[in-house]
């Protein structure tokens, strides 16, 4: 009996160390700049994940900064001011002719 009580014990404490690691995990959130050029309704996709907390739920800190446009936010991005950015195809491809590595997904 006394021996069982002892895994019993072990369990709940190995239990409790397991559960403070997975909380101490889920509040270190990585940081992401998230440049988006203008505030059109076609460049909604960045905002409802924001909005609804679905970056936090999968550890993303985002931070949205606006843009005026797409030129000046694939500028930002060659400049390593935000890691991403959501805008139009033709900024890009302008960027990728002048002879940067950006890449449209």
């Amino acid at each position: 009996m006394m021996k069982c009580r002892s895994v019993l014990v072990l369990f709940f404490v190995l239990l409790g160390v397991l559960f403070a690691v997975v909380v101490e995990a889920q509040e270190k959130l990585e940081k992401i700049y998230v440049g988006v050029a203008g505030l059109s309704g076609a460049l909604a996709h960045a905002f409802i994940p924001k909005d609804s907390g679905l970056y936090e739920k999968h550890g993303l800190d985002v931070e949205l900064i606006f843009f005026q446009g797409g030129t000046q936010a694939i500028q930002a991005t060659l400049a390593g001011g935000v890691q991403v950015v959501v805008t139009a195809g033709p900024e890009i491809i302008g960027a990728r002719l002048a002879g940067s590595d950006m890449t449209m997904r």
